[in-house]
């Protein structure tokens, strides 16, 4: 197994060169090439995690060296694309609002690795992943491009949603992780034909769906917590009925 230990690392690497890419990309002046490289590096870092555990080579380094690579392709190079393609309208408030996204990737990263233990998943996130916000923030790229907005209007969408996106990453709210989804042989089979059909939507539309798939699971998150809350509610009870008093006898 020593010759597969480095493999996880590697991926790690090709996560981090796509997201330093990436913000090349968008300081240059391509944000559709740097949104699509947040992508690709998004790719890179959901492989690593598995393939460290299925070759038994997780390490406390290979943990940092992560979240290292993470807050470059998920903490920065998103916020300079939002910038560079709508926040710059702005001036410093711009800035500023790019920061908030920044500052609250690294804050993500930084409590997942104090509360997760080696070893334990669990089915929820707390608070939207750095990877999963960032994968909306590119969507909102792609679809800009697909619907030809003005600069006028994306720099408002930009300017309410980055903030939104930032506040989700540091929130409470559960998100679902799917790594202990555990399925029978017909679930699986039915979540392989989704899968398909996902990939072939994915690639006859990426500008619509891509964004669509993402905000979708930004909205799972208040979702998913209101849903609880009406559960933990306990029911009104119905008011006993009083005994009805016998007459009194003549």
């Amino acid at each position: 197994m020593r010759g597969y230990s480095v493999l996880p690392s590697l991926l790690t690497s090709g996560n981090l060169f796509m997201g330093f890419f990436a913000l090349i990309s968008a300081i240059s002046g391509h944000p559709l090439r740097a949104a699509i490289l947040i992508y690709v590096a998004m790719v890179f870092d959901f492989t690593d995690g598995p393939v460290a555990r299925l070759t038994n080579s997780s390490t406390r380094f290979g943990v940092e060296y992560d979240s290292l690579a993470d807050m470059v392709s998920f903490g920065v190079a998103p916020a300079i694309l939002a910038y560079t393609c709508a926040l710059q309208h702005y001036d410093r408030y711009g800035w500023l609002v790019a920061f908030l996204f920044t500052a609250a990737a690294a804050l993500r990263l930084g409590r997942f690795n104090a509360n997760t233990q080696p070893g334990k998943a669990s089915a929820y996130f707390q608070g939207m992943s750095t990877p999963t916000a960032s994968g909306a923030l590119a969507g909102l790229v792609l679809a800009m491009h697909h619907f030809q907005w003005s600069l006028t209007t994306r720099a408002m969408v930009f300017f309410i949603v980055v903030p939104l996106l930032a506040g989700l990453m540091i929130s409470n709210l559960p998100y679902p992780s799917f790594k202990t989804a555990r399925l029978s042989r017909r679930q699986a089979f039915s979540a392989t034909v989704g899968a398909v059909l996902l990939i072939v939507a994915i690639a006859a539309e990426p500008t619509v769906v891509l964004p669509a798939l993402f905000i979708a699971y930004a909205l799972s998150g208040p979702v998913i917590a209101l849903s609880r809350r009406r559960k933990s509610k306990p029911k009104p009870q119905p008011a006993a009925e009083k005994p009805e008093t016998a007459p009194d006898a003549d």
